[in-house]
């Protein structure tokens, strides 16, 4: 979906029946500098954010699929922890 500068793959979990995905990244890169450009490349590719209250996460929207985005600090050594939850949304689901 977007590239994390630096970003390693840490977990990825996926469940074909119910439509959804779970992935971790690590990155040695600052989580507050890289929500922005991270958001901005997921406009780029058609995901439309919710509007939300900022913080850690934002939640995307594009056709009949939802996207939570969470950037964390890793711990205190730095670095981030990147966490995508996708979910296909059934036609009874969808807005």
């Amino acid at each position: 979906v977007a590239a994390v500068p630096g970003g390693r793959v840490a977990s990825y979990l996926a469940n074909d029946a119910s439509g959804t995905a779970l992935a971790s990244l690590a990155s040695d890169g600052d989580p507050v500098a890289l929500r922005q450009p991270l958001a901005e490349q997921l406009a780029a590719a058609g995901w439309e954010r919710l509007p939300a209250g900022g913080g850690d996460g934002a939640v995307f929207v594009r056709g009949g699929a939802l996207l939570l985005v969470s950037v964390k600090r890793a711990g205190a050594d730095g670095g981030a922890l990147v966490t995508l939850a996708h979910k296909r949304l059934k036609a009874s689901e969808r807005p």
